[in-house]
């Protein structure tokens, strides 16, 4: 059981950067209740010395779950301003895995990869009537026969600020012994594309991207350690799903350089 938050029950108007928008105005909802989740979770390894995977999956069934609802349509020049309330949908869905492999191709040299996708969906989106907001007397109302939502969407829509599936590929080059004192392993990040957004309110799909990046790590004594790295070295222009999209937008950064060290005492 998940109870609704102080910000879910009481916000004023703030805004708050929701739905991939910074100009969202999120209005508090004191009659939510308690999500109550019931969830199946499956898992299976297998370590056989130079091979070990894993995955573990999972289903869980939403009573109530904590979603948005547009209630009005703002008047600042974004053409994407509105405000938002919390609502409970009778019932959503979450479903997900991750899994994850490696392989000694020898004593030095490390094969892996890693994947993990996740997908919510609101079953119940038409169901319970709508919000809507009056600026007259700051106060939202509820009318029990309205569909839900002021922007068009499907009855079993996809719940929002969901991110897409994404895995990592890489190599690892290390000292042959269990207790590695250095490594370094080449990368590559790739992240689907994601088209499961909530239309019914205002979220945008995003283009996939792909990654490369550097890892090393030295490790001279038992207590200090040394990392340093290179991020997105093919200094590739994208951005993730969840980022903000006001005005032009939020993208991430370029190719880029990172060192830190680590001391034990």
């Amino acid at each position: 059981m998940r109870p609704p938050t102080l910000t879910e029950l009481y916000s004023t108007g703030e805004f708050l950067s929701v739905i991939q928008n910074g100009f969202n105005s999120v209005l508090g909802n004191p009659n939510l209740k308690a999500s109550r989740h019931t969830q199946l979770d499956v898992s299976l390894r297998v370590d056989t010395g130079n091979f070990r995977a894993g995955t573990t999956g999972f289903y869980a069934w939403v009573k109530d779950f904590t979603t948005y609802e547009v209630v009005l349509f703002g008047a600042l020049p974004e053409d994407n301003t509105r405000a938002l309330t919390f609502v409970n949908t009778p019932l959503a869905t979450l479903s997900g895995f991750e899994s994850y492999v490696e392989q000694d191709v020898s004593d030095w040299l490390t094969s892996f990869g890693t994947i993990s996708f996740v997908e919510g969906r609101d079953h119940t989106r038409n169901e319970g009537g709508q919000d809507f907001y009056n600026p007259a007397i700051a106060q939202v109302f509820h009318d029990p026969n309205a569909p839900r939502g002021l922007l068009p969407g499907s009855k079993k829509e996809p719940l929002p600020g969901i991110y897409p599936m994404q895995a990592r590929l890489g190599l690892r080059v290390h000292e042959p012994n269990p207790q590695s004192k250095w490594g370094a392993e080449f990368s590559a990040r790739i992240v689907d594309r994601q088209n499961r957004v909530a239309s019914s309110l205002g979220e945008l799909p995003t283009a996939g991207f792909t990654t490369y990046d550097i890892r090393t790590f030295w490790k001279p004594t038992k207590r200090l350690a040394f990392n340093c790295g290179v991020e997105n070295l093919t200094n590739k222009y994208y951005r993730e799903h969840l980022d903000l999209r006001t005005g032009r937008g939020v993208y991430q950064q370029g190719i880029n350089f990172y060192f830190g060290s680590q001391l034990t005492y």
